[in-house]
């Protein structure tokens, strides 16, 4: 599975996504508090009241907007057929592949690669090997059988930027990365409690948002296994950062008719899930 770091965005949906979301968990009403305006500007992306006092939060997307740009581009034409091809070839692009041009020369390159015998690139070591300086520029592939369905030619791709590992402690690991990555969200959790009590309003809750895209059906598979039940499965502790008091967990989107939410703070000292109904269609 991939698992390389990938660069965090957060968009207007993906905060009214998760302020739906934590509105239902927590059974009260939540506010997107930095939407434009002169009030809001460099305000944290949440803010909401509990019984013990005020809570903001800051929300971060594991969404990589020129992968969902590339997606958009290839979307009318992910497979194409290609007559003298005797292979099904998936080609994996990279965010900065100019699509038209690829599709000008990837018939032939494909065409070599079958002649030479390589059933798939994906590593430097193959393309400087076995392959010579003119097919040096082919994209990571690897080829199977036709299907009726599908015969020779190729199936574009976009590249896996990210995923949700299986197994706690592995997917713990990786949303640790993930903020790491963003140490400003922290920063600016506590730059807005000092605002808030100058004020008079102590915050007691200062937590994070991490929306997870799960790329792949095994990602999916590894976060349903997180969430089945009540208690989820073998998830440790995270190590938040300075001034931090809890973190949810929540796909990008969900489980129909549910979408499942997951919820670890500092006074609790452990992790609960909320299976949340979500009328419609998923986020995503």
């Amino acid at each position: 599975m991939c698992t390389r770091e990938i660069r965090l965005t957060t968009t207007d949906s993906d905060e009214e996504w998760a302020r739906y979301l934590l509105e239902q968990v927590l059974g009260t009403a939540v506010r997107c508090t930095d939407r434009g305006g002169k009030g809001g500007k460099g305000r944290t992306d949440l803010a909401f009241e509990l019984g013990d006092g005020a809570g903001i939060a800051e929300v971060v997307s594991t969404r990589d907007p020129q992968v969902e740009l590339l997606g958009d581009t290839i979307a009318r034409q992910r497979y194409t057929r290609v007559p003298d091809l005797n292979w099904l070839w998936f080609v994996t692009l990279t965010p900065s592949t100019r699509v038209n041009d690829l599709r000008s020369r990837l018939p032939r390159q494909l065409r070599e690669l079958e002649e030479r015998g390589v059933a798939q690139v994906h590593d430097q070591a193959t393309r400087m090997f076995r392959l010579p300086p003119e097919l040096q520029s082919v994209p990571d592939c690897s080829a199977v059988a036709p299907t009726p369905d599908h015969p020779a030619g190729y199936m574009l791709m976009t590249p896996c930027v990210g995923g949700f590992p299986g197994g706690g402690d592995r997917a713990m690991d990786q949303v640790e990365t993930f903020l790491l990555s963003r140490p400003g969200k922290a920063a600016k959790l506590g730059t807005e409690a000092a605002r808030l009590r100058q004020t008079g309003v102590e915050v007691r809750h200062r937590e994070i948002v991490v929306l997870l895209e799960l790329f792949s059906k095994a990602s999916e598979d590894a976060f349903r296994f997180l969430v089945d039940g009540e208690d989820p499965a073998g998830l440790r502790p995270p190590a938040l950062q300075e001034g931090v008091t809890g973190l949810w967990l929540i796909p990008l989107f969900h489980f129909p008719p549910t979408c499942p939410v997951l919820h670890w703070t500092i006074g609790a000292q452990k992790w609960t899930c909320t299976q949340v109904e979500v009328p419609g269609q998923s986020h995503a």
